[in-house]
């Protein structure tokens, strides 16, 4: 068993190295059971889940009070792309994992979200709060490793 712990921790330490020689404005921490890696870039909701997935990762999964913590603390007016996609527009929100976000106690609408327009699909964070955004929206972007 220990063998294995020491072994998961070397695997992170050489994702979290070859994420930092490999991505540009990218500030990466260890935080327990997974790696994070944040992307000072504009990009849209896309290239973010592609930039995230080269990096065999996923966009951020604010499933946590600790993660929504953090994800807010970076947000200023430039948003973050976080876990979340609906099929229409007006319909449920659904993590990768098939939750929905809105569930969850400490997930806070911005004041007049979600305002439902039609191309509206995706999950932002701002400093304010969670907004519904279209695709096309430029935002930063944490990406994950989970263990």
């Amino acid at each position: 068993m220990i063998r294995a712990v020491k072994l998961a921790r070397k695997l992170w330490k050489m994702t979290v190295r070859y994420m930092k020689a490999n991505v540009q404005h990218l500030t990466t921490s260890l935080r327990g059971s997974f790696c994070l890696a944040f992307h000072k870039s504009f990009t849209n909701h896309s290239v973010a889940q592609q930039l995230c997935a080269k990096d065999g990762g996923q966009i951020i999964n604010v499933d946590t009070t600790e993660r929504y913590d953090l994800v807010l603390k970076n947000a200023t007016s430039v948003g973050i792309h976080i876990q979340g996609e609906r099929r229409v527009a007006g319909g449920p929100f659904f993590d990768d994992a098939g939750k929905s976000p809105e569930d969850r106690p400490f997930f806070k609408w911005a004041s007049g979200e979600p305002d439902n327009t039609s191309n509206e699909l995706y999950l932002a964070i701002y400093s304010t709060g969670v907004y519904d955004v279209s695709g096309t929206i430029g935002c930063y972007v944490f990406c994950e490793i989970r263990q």
